[in-house]
């Protein structure tokens, strides 16, 4: 992927984005000569010094900070519609860009949902949608107490929450023109999140007879399914709509297998029947290929069945059909391959909190306990280094080793310090990506592993949180 540096016309892209910004919103707006992303990264570190640009889970570039944190890029070939735009940190937004716009974003990497704005040419259309995002995840805050309620009052309160939105779309139409384009992907949005809800009702109750539940919702509780396209790829990058196929996908796993088990998505025969529904029901090949990735990629990382997943693998490959989604989720196999239970972990560099490299083999010494942490999750670096120091004091045969995933080397070492944590079992990994793809560790805060003293594998799949983690490590030390 080539890294595009600023050129005359990115210049004079900026010289339009200026006036844009100087001036007041029109109900139109004069279009660019090109088409240009742009922005500024405030508060970047060596994991957020480039931003990558995305389309239907697809790459499209790589375009790297300047000395003065921003970026700009024109397009080429452009296709209109949804993008999605991520840090190299995981940090990640959406963005509309149609023909003729000049976009420039803000946003600060501390605070990155709340503090994302955009300016210039288009930037009215996506500072709804930011807004549109904040509003659901201020409505979330809810979501826990009202699944809760009978299914006609928390209908009501949906209801209520549609209301509240499209009446923020109403008053943005009457201030901005928008078109057909945008207007099909904002009336979904208002929407889609709704759905979502529905979909998760019967799995987010406390009632333990899930399927008495559904078969009790009324009549037409799901009737809006009739109304969702599940195959448009206009969508693939809209946040809400991935997410609502795959609670559908969920739920109607479920209803073949409810009757005898309990709902569970990482099951073999719930992810199993899912790849058939996926492939039965959605026909294009970007929405199909997006679904089963993101599938076959969670089992892989939360599964310790080797021939469990054998078979996850071979139906995706069965069912997939572009060859970079095989080869992104071949890698990750493979990887995960080395990681199985009585093979050696693959070695990787570390560096310690004195800035000397040392291999991971090498700090193994004992029966070993390893866990991740990022500074940009605080909450979770406090909870993970409590946790293993409770478990150190109880289970003292073992070693608890913690990896940061960051390179910022001086602020890494600063909060240990800061923290009183033990400066001898905390490493960075030298290059934490390769290792993280070596390790095959997709959700490196919600995996743990457990090795043995000669650095052979006993569980690559565990979780440091999970209620029977103290079980497992008993049950290592009785075998």
């Amino acid at each position: 992927m080539n890294t595009i540096s600023l050129h005359i016309k990115s210049v004079i892209g900026l010289l339009v984005l200026s006036a844009c910004c100087l001036s007041s919103c029109t109900k139109q707006q004069k279009k660019a000569n090109g088409t240009f992303f742009g922005g500024e990264i405030v508060n970047p570190n060596i994991n957020a010094s480039a931003v990558v640009l995305v389309k239907n889970d697809v790459a499209i570039d790589t375009i790297t900070l300047d000395a003065r944190n921003r970026f700009m890029y024109e397009f080429k070939d452009f296709n209109p519609g949804l993008y999605n735009f991520f840090l190299l940190n995981g940090e990640a937004q959406m963005v509309f860009i149609e023909e003729g716009d000049s976009i420039m974003l803000r946003v600060n990497t501390i605070d990155f949902d709340e503090s994302l704005s955009f300016t210039g040419i288009g930037a009215e259309k996506n500072n709804f949608l930011i807004d549109l995002f904040l509003k659901k995840e201020e409505e979330d805050g809810q979501m826990k107490y009202l699944y809760q309620k009978t299914p006609q009052a928390f209908e009501k309160s949906l209801d209520s929450f549609y209301r509240v939105r499209k009446k923020m779309y109403e008053s943005f139409t009457q201030k901005n023109e928008v078109s057909t384009a945008f207007d099909k992907v904002a009336s979904f949005a208002l929407k889609v999140h709704n759905y979502q809800r529905k979909e998760q009702y019967p799995f987010s109750q406390y009632s333990k007879n899930k399927v008495r539940l559904i078969n009790q919702l009324p009549e037409d509780f799901y009737s809006f399914r009739e109304s969702v396209n599940f195959s448009d790829a206009r969508l693939g990058s809209l946040y809400g709509y991935i997410g609502y196929l795959e609670s559908y996908f969920n739920h109607q796993s479920f209803l073949s297998y409810g009757d005898k088990l309990p709902f569970n998505t990482f099951a073999f025969h719930h992810n199993i029947n899912e790849i058939q529904l996926i492939d039965s029901t959605v026909t294009s090949p970007e929405i199909k290929d997006h679904l089963l990735r993101r599938l076959a990629l969670g089992f892989i990382a939360n599964n310790n069945k080797m021939e469990e997943t054998d078979e996850i693998y071979a139906a995706f490959d069965r069912c997939t059909q572009k060859s970079f989604t095989k080869n992104r989720v071949e890698n990750i196999f493979m990887a995960n391959k080395k990681m199985r239970a009585g093979n050696i972990i693959p070695d990787q560099i570390l560096v310690d909190t004195e800035g000397r490299l040392i291999t991971l083999h090498n700090v193994i010494a004992k029966p070993t306990v390893i866990y991740f942490w990022s500074l940009n999750r605080f909450d979770h670096m406090e909870n993970a280094h409590t946790k293993s120091q409770d478990l150190r004091s109880k289970y003292p045969d073992f070693d608890f080793v913690g990896i940061n995933l960051n390179n910022d080397i001086q602020r890494w070492k600063t909060t240990v310090a800061a923290h009183k944590l033990h400066l001898d079992r905390e490493y960075q990994f030298k290059d934490y990506r390769k290792a993280l793809r070596d390790l095959a560790v997709l959700n490196p805060q919600s995996r743990t592993l457990i090795l043995n003293a000669d650095a052979t594998i006993y569980n690559s799949h565990s979780n440091l949180y999970q209620v029977d983690f103290e079980n497992e490590l008993l049950a290592y030390l009785n075998q």
